[in-house]
């Protein structure tokens, strides 16, 4: 991917960013489709590649599943196969906002040939480590998060990381800060 198509996909993500904050979920959903879109169509040559066969069973388990109000679940090949974890509620940072915060989970799927129940538990797995997430976001005491997600880059904001400092709670998956509301 050339720096001006890098440059492009960032420009996308921003606007898709900014459709999330303005709550114009079909506009950040349109938006999406589109960076998704670009990724597809530049995969990297010197990427890391593993292969297996295409887990159907896991599919046919997303496409069978029943959970939460407001959750969704999509396997997307992402420069590898990517279930994506979609749910809407509410924004921990922002409550007075209301139910209407999506955000996207990427949770790559392991190129493995499973049988059903090692794909049920796993599919249950990523499941658990978003309900973690969130509940870490959530959990506060006397205002302050001890187990804040930390988000920063090449971090894994699935680990629960003991009394995390502000500036982790305050830093995007992208690097950048924003202040948390009082």
């Amino acid at each position: 991917m050339t720096g001006d198509q890098l440059n492009g996909l960032m420009l996308l993500t921003q606007f898709w960013r900014r459709a999330m904050d303005e709550m114009n979920h079909t506009k950040a959903r349109h938006l999406w489709h589109l960076v998704v879109a670009v990724l597809d169509s530049h995969a990297m040559t010197d990427a890391l590649r593993q292969t297996a066969p295409y887990p159907t069973l896991l599919a046919e388990l997303i496409d069978r599943v029943q959970y939460k109000h407001g959750w969704e679940f999509e396997l997307k090949d992402l420069e590898g196969l990517t279930l994506i974890i979609s749910v809407t509620g509410v924004d921990s940072y922002h409550p007075e906002n209301g139910p209407h915060y999506t955000v996207l989970h990427f949770m790559i799927v392991p190129a493995a040939a499973y049988d059903e129940r090692s794909w049920c538990r796993w599919f249950l797995e990523q499941i658990l480590k978003v309900e973690q997430h969130e509940a870490c976001e959530f959990f506060q005491i006397a205002g302050h998060r001890p187990y804040a997600p930390n988000h920063g880059p090449g971090r894994d904001p699935y680990t629960i990381m003991d009394q995390g400092t502000p500036e982790d709670a305050q830093t995007t998956f992208r690097g950048t800060r924003f202040e948390l509301s009082k």
